[in-house]
């Protein structure tokens, strides 16, 4: 999915700071973090450690286009989805 995993410790706020190396190089842009379901089943009953991280080599790409542009390009592959019927139609074939 084009993201680092961490266990650096990401925490509501914090997010959007810098993911940084051993050697204090800024290796990405800290974004997510996988929580504890509730018991309902949806997340954010906490952080089970394990974090996301944006890539520095893409955030600089969508900074530059950002400054540069104003906007960000996303990819398009010109793919589109329809609901189908509840139930399919079944037509006789025609010769």
């Amino acid at each position: 999915m084009g993201a680092i995993q961490t266990d650096a410790s990401i925490n509501p706020g914090n997010s959007g700071g810098a993911l940084v190396d051993c050697a204090g190089k800024l290796i990405g842009i800290n974004t997510a973090i996988s929580t504890v379901p509730g018991p309902d089943g949806t997340p954010g009953g906490g952080s089970v450690g394990i974090g996301f991280a944006v890539p520095i080599g893409l955030a600089a790409r969508i900074t530059d286009q950002l400054i540069d542009t104003g906007t960000v390009a996303y990819p398009y592959f010109g793919v589109s989805a329809a609901p189908l019927p509840p139930k399919p139609v079944c037509r006789p074939a025609t010769s």
